[in-house]
């Protein structure tokens, strides 16, 4: 899933759960066993990634090239609640670590190289997540493409120019949320410099859902962190499944005094079939292309 841009995957980011249910526990009623794609660029379904549990606990994703061999593998460690702790790609030398403050997420924390590089931050509206400050130590990790595990989306990754001054940037992730599903995103990022620059991207989503399951509800991997789609799409959020986001991107721009603002809008729909209560196959069409494009994912259960 890492390897598709717009597919139900991951930023990312937190989880949603009933009263029953503690933060980082990941106890879907139905377990992925593959997931498949069909995109503009495969003409054909292919398998995507295959997933390996232990008895309840996810331990591992595969994660495939669309000839079938092995791209990389992210593994799962948990601690004793049973809550993830870890999640790691070894062969990238990186993960995050993620500590708890009771029975909620307090941070996540990415390192790489055995280095910290940003840390994620969360404020509660009772027992959900209203807010997340994400801080990278320095924006030279903030535009490598080559780390898979940065907490900052790919879209804000686009646009932020490095400082090469050595100093933190942080923007920040508000949700609003319509009973179990989040219903209103807004992601801000703000720079200025010393030299009268400035300049602040807010993105704002709105959401619809279904009354269906979702069955990665509350699962914190690599790909919930590094790919827009999966911040937008609120996989480990949301209780039901998304049927459509309506998305606004402002660029604000300041200058030698003179402000300029841009405005991006676009929507995308998603026609989902069902096994159940869980969703086996969802169809994505969007607008924010020329020509406008689909992807499909496809589920499959243990």
């Amino acid at each position: 899933m890492k390897n598709l841009i717009f597919v139900a995957t991951a930023i990312l980011l937190a989880f949603a759960f009933t009263s029953c249910e503690k933060d980082g526990q990941y106890k879907p009623k139905k377990r992925i066993s593959k997931v498949y794609s069909l995109t503009p660029h495969s003409p054909e379904k292919h398998l995507e990634c295959v997933w390996t549990w232990d008895d309840k606990k996810l331990s591992k994703i595969d994660y495939l090239f669309w000839n079938g061999d092995l791209d990389w593998t992210e593994t799962f460690k948990y601690d004793s609640k049973n809550r993830i702790e870890r999640v790691e790609d070894l062969e990238g030398n990186e993960y995050v670590q993620y500590k708890y403050e009771g029975n909620k997420l307090k941070c996540l924390e990415y390192y790489s190289e055995g280095e910290l590089w940003q840390t994620s931050t969360f404020t509660y509206d009772g027992n959900k997540i209203s807010k997340m400050v994400i801080v990278s130590k320095d924006s030279d990790i903030i535009m490598d493409k080559k780390a898979r595990f940065s907490l900052i989306p790919k879209e804000f990754k686009n646009k932020i120019s490095p400082k090469n001054d050595g100093s933190d940037s942080e923007f920040s992730i508000e949700l609003t949320w319509d009973g179990n599903n989040v219903s209103y995103l807004k992601t801000t990022y703000a720079y200025s410099d010393t030299y009268g620059y400035s300049y602040t991207t807010v993105e704002e989503c709105n959401y619809t859902y279904d009354n269906k399951l979702n069955p990665i509800k509350g699962l914190w991997n690599i790909a919930s962190m590094t790919d827009e789609e999966s911040i937008m799409l609120l996989g480990v959020f949301s209780e039901n499944n998304i049927t459509s986001v309506t998305f606004k991107s402002t660029d604000t721009y300041t200058e030698n005094g003179q402000t300029e603002t841009d405005t991006y809008t676009f929507v995308r729909n998603y026609n989902i079939a069902y096994d159940g209560k869980f969703p086996t196959e969802i169809m994505l069409t969007g607008n924010e292309e020329s020509s406008g494009y689909t992807y499909t994912t496809y589920y499959e259960y243990e």
